[in-house]
């Protein structure tokens, strides 16, 4: 499918499969593209479903906007896919970390239209724990969160396969534009601004969620990432939890069995 406009934002969306089992909408991560559910589980899914992926707002090929990079606001630009894509119809929502916050955000905005939701290594709050005071996080300069999410990378690419972590690795050239795109969408953009009105969820508002939820984190996961499978362990409703030898790139470290679990999950009940 081409970039075309939804809801006044060009995006980039692709589609596999058929809806025998309803429609997955996958949302991936923060500084990464829907690349990393084609090349790894999209395909396993679109054999039940028809799988719908697409780059969040500043990301892949989408459009980069001046605004509009909260939590909500990508729940709207989610909404907007589910409109064009899916309006009727089962439909279940897959999330790989700041993907997994805004479909648990477009769960609790739109209940009783999601079916599933998996919750695959998200972190909440987004960016800094115990952080009520907006003016702090916008404060926060640029280059210390594009190094922490390097980090971050590095931190799960040292636990992948040999062959695989020299590939991402390559000559560097990956790491460069990596840090670029992420510089320029944190610099460029009111990303920081606009996480700092609703970067996490409450509790109460959580404890709402309507559908059942599967909670899959890794075994190697970081700090932030394992409060956040504890919290939400204790407030879901309906919530499964599946651990992975593995660490935050679940999707690459352990596509197949992640894929497993996803299918048999969706396709219970």
């Amino acid at each position: 499918m081409p970039v075309e406009s939804i809801a006044g934002v060009r995006l980039h969306v692709q589609s596999l499969g058929q809806p025998h089992r309803g429609t997955v909408v996958l949302v991936h991560g923060m500084t990464t593209s829907l690349a990393s559910f084609y090349f790894t589980i999209a395909p396993t899914l679109a054999a039940e479903h028809r799988v719908v992926m697409y780059d969040l707002r500043g990301h892949g090929r989408s459009e980069a906007t001046p605004s509009g990079y909260g939590i909500r606001s990508m729940a709207g630009d989610l909404a907007a896919i589910v409109e064009r894509y899916a309006p009727s119809g089962p439909l279940a929502i897959v999330g790989h970390s700041f993907g997994a916050v805004v479909g648990l955000r477009y769960v609790l905005d739109h209940p009783g239209r999601v079916r599933k939701l998996v919750f695959a290594e998200g972190p909440l709050p987004v960016f800094l724990e115990d952080e009520d005071d907006e003016a702090a996080l916008v404060e926060v300069d640029a280059e210390e969160v594009v190094a922490s999410i390097l980090a971050v990378q590095e931190h799960a690419v040292a636990h992948l396969p040999t062959a695989t972590r020299d590939v991402l690795r390559g000559t560097g050239r990956r790491t460069r534009r990596v840090r670029s795109r992420t510089s320029a969408l944190m610099k460029d953009t009111a990303l920081l601004t606009d996480l700092a009105h609703d970067q996490d969820i409450p509790d109460a508002e959580i404890a709402r969620c309507d559908c059942p939820v599967l909670l899959c984190y890794g075994t190697r996961t970081l700090p932030p990432m394992e409060a956040t499978r504890k919290r939400l362990a204790a407030v879901l409703p309906d919530a499964t939890m599946r651990m992975f030898e593995c660490g935050h790139l679940m999707l690459n470290e352990v596509a197949a069995p992640f894929a497993a679990a996803v299918t048999a999950f969706l396709r219970d009940g």
